[in-house]
């Protein structure tokens, strides 16, 4: 998969249908520039943290794999898992594997308010107890 490209189409193309987040993000990169005398370091692009929320965002709307998965692998001398969900007991055999659906997870409502919008803000500090963040991946 071409998971760099693809994030990197998914985050031009949210710019072009959301132009307040495009506008607010250049501010924050031409505002970093001018403070660094237009030299960029590792220290200046970690201090974008407007920029991390926006990938963060694309993310979260276009994961680069639309599961995960994984196999049941217990502990020594156990022959599978037992976990509680959903009020129910279930036993995961050993060597099963497991799909997890982490687009549908992270596009619940369940999980995270509005999760149709495209809203970088959502993973201010502040804003963080509105959404589940366990769910996102």
């Amino acid at each position: 998969f071409e998971t760099s490209s693809a994030t990197m189409s998914f985050t031009m193309y949210e710019m072009a249908r959301n132009p307040d987040v495009q506008q607010r993000l250049r501010e924050e990169v031409r505002e970093a520039f001018l403070s660094n005398d237009g030299k960029v370091t590792y220290e200046l692009i970690m201090g974008l943290k407007y920029m991390d929320n926006v990938v963060k965002e694309v993310l979260r709307h276009y994961p680069p794999l639309p599961f995960l998965d994984r196999v049941c692998t217990p502990k020594a001398g156990e022959e599978g898992y037992s976990l509680k969900a959903f009020n129910m007991d279930f036993n995961v055999p050993a060597n099963m594997p497991i799909y997890i659906p982490q687009q549908a997870i992270q596009m619940d409502p369940q999980h995270f308010k509005d999760p149709e919008s495209f809203n970088p803000d959502r993973f201010l500090p502040e804003n963080k107890h509105e959404n589940n963040m366990n769910a996102y991946m």
